[in-house]
């Protein structure tokens, strides 16, 4: 997939990739009101429907769980043929 800092999935402004996997990317991005969240993707080529049921399925329970020592699921969307995860950003860094 294509580096998409600066470009816009949904509302949210993509900043600085913050780690390239085999099955995702992680970016830190901006939602309208200037607040940062991270969003969590699968790549196209990975996204089989098997994939994509797994990816739900993290962010329903992630989105379930209220706790201080778990990020917050905030939003699923959906962008081509894959999704992408928003979660709460705690403002941390690559370990890379």
């Amino acid at each position: 997939m294509p580096i998409l800092t600066g470009k816009k999935i949904g509302d949210y402004l993509c900043g600085e990739r913050l780690h390239v996997g085999r099955r995702t990317e992680v970016y830190r991005a901006f939602c309208p009101q200037g607040r940062p969240v991270v969003l969590k993707l699968l790549p196209e080529q990975v996204a089989d429907a098997a994939t994509l049921a797994r990816f739900r399925e993290e962010f329903a329970r992630q989105h379930a769980m209220a706790s201080p020592r778990v990020l917050a699921a905030l939003a699923i969307i959906p962008l081509r043929n894959t999704l992408v995860m928003v979660t709460e950003d705690f403002g941390g860094a690559s370990l890379e």
